[in-house]
């Protein structure tokens, strides 16, 4: 079993920065540790849910598998383990179910760990009732939940929109953490994490990469792309390192130059900027 101090240095390995983060997660910790004590002498605890708010990329269900280890180290869930559901997953089909069947169903999918209901938002932003009666049976089951800790995720606004439509939803839900914005030497540290398993990293990257992600158009784009950025950076410097076909280009790990870094972060900001003009023409 992990004590407190083994759990806080997973974090430390897990998340980069966001110290605040890490210690609502090591707050639940101690609270899934009380509540296990409180089982064993034979005490009621009630039902935890959680609400996580924040932009896309900035590790909802990370976060979410996370608690799922607290509370199964602590035997609060058998498994911890985290079932994805959205909107289309929670309304009625074409198979003829309704609601309250296909909800009952979801939740006994996630027995044992945690329905995460991501773009919860949706539940609601939608003409079509559906989804807002699924709310209203997710509601009616979260008391009698024993064995599953239901989790909704979803930008800061819709949460609030959710507690709007359905008042007894904010009293149900044991905590809301919010995720901010990664800020760019925290992203420039993920992808030097990530990158270091296939390139030999350059000692300047972090300052480089710190420097790139404070552009005014990028600091702009983050709230959109967040820890997503640094996939599509990564394609781009792996297709750079093999477009110059460098002689030593069969070894297991090259050398990223910072010139690589550069040529590669234009390419990906310079998509964007385009991508972002496409959606302004169309939405404007």
């Amino acid at each position: 079993m992990k004590t407190e101090q083994d759990f806080s240095a997973c974090l430390n390995k897990k998340i980069v920065g966001r110290e605040p983060l890490k210690e609502k997660l090591i707050e639940q910790y101690r609270l899934a540790q009380q509540h296990q004590k409180m089982r064993r002498s034979g005490g009621k605890t009630p039902p935890l849910h959680f609400a996580l708010t924040g932009n896309p990329g900035t590790g909802k269900t990370m976060v979410a598998r996370l608690l799922g280890d607290i509370f199964k180290q602590f035997g609060l869930l058998a498994t911890g383990a985290v079932k994805e559901f959205q909107r289309g997953d929670l309304v009625s089909d074409d198979r003829g179910r309704t609601t309250h069947t296909i909800i009952k169903d979801r939740i006994a999918e996630a027995e044992g760990g945690i329905c995460f209901i991501d773009e919860a938002e949706r539940l609601v932003n939608n003409p079509n009732p559906s989804g807002r009666d699924a709310l209203e049976e997710i509601m009616a089951l979260l008391g009698e939940a024993k064995n599953v800790m239901v989790i909704f995720a979803g930008y800061s606004e819709g949460m609030r929109e959710l507690y709007r439509i359905n008042e007894g939803l904010e009293r149900r839900i044991h905590m809301e953490i919010h995720l901010d914005d990664y800020k760019p030497e925290e992203l420039a540290r993920i992808f030097i994490d990530k990158a270091s398993s296939f390139f030999i990293i350059p000692d300047t990257a972090e300052k480089d990469l710190t420097d790139m992600f404070n552009r005014k158009f990028i600091r702009h784009i983050i709230r959109f792309y967040n820890a997503g950025l640094i996939d599509h950076l990564l394609n781009d410097v792996a297709s750079e390192i093999e477009r110059k076909e460098r002689a030593d280009s069969k070894a297991a790990t090259k050398p990223l130059e910072t010139e690589d870094l550069e040529k590669a972060f234009d390419k990906l900001q310079k998509r964007l900027e385009e991508r972002q003009n496409w959606l302004q023409k169309k939405f404007h």
